[in-house]
């Protein structure tokens, strides 16, 4: 990525509000997948995995 790119990025997550692990997992369940789960987080990263 260019650095403009990067600096936006950046930028961008200084007005982001995370939404809880809870939250998303519900949300994934409530679009209709079986199946949802976090396989990994550290800290404010979080990989999820889902089924329909």
């Amino acid at each position: 990525m260019s650095e403009e790119a990067i600096s936006a990025s950046i930028e961008r997550r200084k007005v982001d509000i995370n939404a809880t692990l809870e939250d998303q997992l519900v949300w994934l369940e409530e679009a209709g997948f079986r199946v949802a789960d976090c396989m990994y987080k550290y800290l404010d990263f979080a990989v999820f995995y889902a089924q329909k």
